[in-house]
């Protein structure tokens, strides 16, 4: 009998560990999903860090678009942590989501309020007063590609459902 009450509980045993192990590793793969592309490369901040760095200087003008293609990019980068942290912040509150997530979603805010920073004093530094501006115009950039795009989507479905 107390041979069959220590494999009983061996046994019990050996099924919560691996529970708990599948457990484990199915949270810390829904993590690493998460985590693995938060924002891709800045192809924009490269391309003005380019011609920055070029042996002849870039033209003022080709400068500016370029700044401004940046500032439209952190626009962007910026709508979506805002979009994504009320439900980020309940599924860490939940527990379906570690610390990690939330300390890397906040390192990338963090980020971007430097890159914004650094726009604003480039923007300066290309034209005085232009960094108050640059992402006020970007945004109304943005938000007239995202109006665009919405009115393709509904020409989009009124075509589907005239056919």
């Amino acid at each position: 009998m107390s041979m069959g009450l220590a494999s009983g509980y061996v046994a019990g045993m050996a099924v919560a560990f691996g529970t708990f192990v599948y457990c484990y590793h199915k949270r810390k793969a829904n993590v690493n999903r998460v985590v693995e592309g938060w924002f891709p490369e800045h192809t924009a901040r490269e391309q003005y860090y380019d011609l920055l760095e070029q042996e002849t200087p870039a033209a003022e003008a080709e400068l500016k678009t370029t700044l401004m293609h940046r500032a439209v990019e952190d626009v962007r980068r910026i709508y979506e942590l805002r979009e994504k942290k009320p439900s980020l912040s309940s599924l860490v509150r939940s527990g379906q989501i570690g610390e990690a997530v939330w300390n890397q979603f906040q390192a990338a805010e963090a980020e971007m309020e430097l890159e914004l920073m650094e726009v604003v004093q480039e923007a300066d530094r290309l034209k005085e007063g232009w960094g108050q501006q640059i992402f006020q115009t970007a945004s109304e950039m943005v938000q007239h590609e995202r109006q665009k795009e919405q009115q393709q989507e509904m020409e989009e479905m009124q075509r589907e459902q005239q056919e």
